[in-house]
């Protein structure tokens, strides 16, 4: 095992599976996590099994008057759809509503991750942000081909200077063109490079506090009611209660990476969003 897998699941890197036998199908013995895998895939798959694990419970014994945890599914259901609808209108908000709240869900409950001790934001990691990124270019591609066809989708990129007098258009469709393939690609890095640096910069400003807290209060002798929490008092002129100031600032920044992590899960699901929504409008001939 390579020496930075550090975290508490760096066992599923020593875990196998098989060899077994699925009809005419023979699997060979594999890891459930490859070697070379970054330690942000074993948390992605702890998002994923937490999610699968409340989906099935939540929705097993479903009943017309819902119940606890069905009310809950059930009221984020209903609130992502009007999300997508709000955005790319009733029929397409409803048809993407399953990729929008997927992406959301589970890019929400990797954010706050790492705000649990002993757990890691995978989304502190670009291997993951890359890749949700490209399965997003990838949705946009594959429902604007479906939308317009393959050479309509190419005559979408470049609808607005068809409208141009045949001359202008010849002058400017292989300008448009280019540089609407160049905005394709720049999308994807974009979305990934945004969601790393905000949830990366949380993570950092949380280690920063907590190694603030640890040094204070190595420090500085904390009295609270007449105990001595921990430390070594060192005889410096600093208040008493200076080896709470990290634990404080900890705890202060706790509800704003709860907040940006809600907000960069929206930001990603919003520009998802605008980019099917781009990808699938109609043209005017179209209309």
């Amino acid at each position: 095992m390579e020496e930075g897998h550090a975290s508490w699941l760096a066992f599923l890197y020593e875990l196998h599976l098989g060899p077994f036998t699925i009809g005419p199908l023979h699997v060979a013995r594999f890891a459930v996590v490859p070697e070379w895998a970054p330690d942000a895939v074993p948390f992605a798959l702890l998002c994923a099994l937490i999610l699968g694990i409340v989906s099935y419970v939540g929705t097993r014994r479903m009943k017309l008057a819902p119940r606890g945890l069905q009310t809950v599914l059930e009221y984020a259901v209903t609130g992502l759809t009007n999300f997508a609808q709000s955005i790319l209108g009733e029929k397409l908000g409803r048809a993407f509503a399953p990729f929008i709240g997927t992406l959301f869900i589970f890019i929400l409950l990797m954010n706050l991750m790492g705000l649990v001790p002993g757990m890691k934001s995978p989304t502190a990691d670009l291997n993951t942000t890359a890749a949700l990124a490209i399965v997003v270019f990838l949705a946009v591609q594959y429902f604007g081909i479906r939308a317009h066809g393959v050479v309509g989708y190419f005559k979408h990129m470049v609808a607005d200077v068809l409208v141009l007098p045949w001359y202008l258009a010849i002058a400017l469709v292989p300008f448009m063109l280019v540089l609407h393939l160049i905005s394709e690609l720049v999308r994807p890095l974009s979305l990934a490079m945004r969601l790393f640096g905000n949830i990366r910069g949380k993570e950092v400003v949380l280690g920063i506090l907590a190694g603030l807290a640890t040094l204070t209060l190595a420090l500085f002798k904390l009295r609270v009611g007449g105990f001595e929490v921990m430390g070594n008092y060192v005889a410096l002129n600093a208040p008493p209660a200076f080896g709470a100031i990290g634990l404080v600032l900890s705890a202060a920044i706790m509800p704003l990476g709860i907040l940006m992590g809600i907000i960069q899960a929206l930001v990603f699901s919003l520009l998802a969003c605008l980019y099917l929504s781009l990808a699938t409008e109609p043209t005017a001939e179209e209309v």
